[in-house]
């Protein structure tokens, strides 16, 4: 499975997303998880759906 990941720190392309604290993730334009770290189970589901 191929994936890119960006780390973003420019705030206007944070606010752009319903995300109140960090860190977040977003997968696909989707909003996963925000203000915790996801569990390797969490991240696996998320990508391979």
């Amino acid at each position: 499975m191929a994936a890119t990941f960006e780390h973003v720190t420019n705030m206007n392309e944070i606010m752009a997303y319903p995300i109140m604290t960090t860190p977040a993730l977003v997968v696909d334009e989707v909003v996963k998880v925000s203000g915790r770290l996801p569990s390797r189970e969490e991240l696996a589901s998320w990508l391979k759906s």
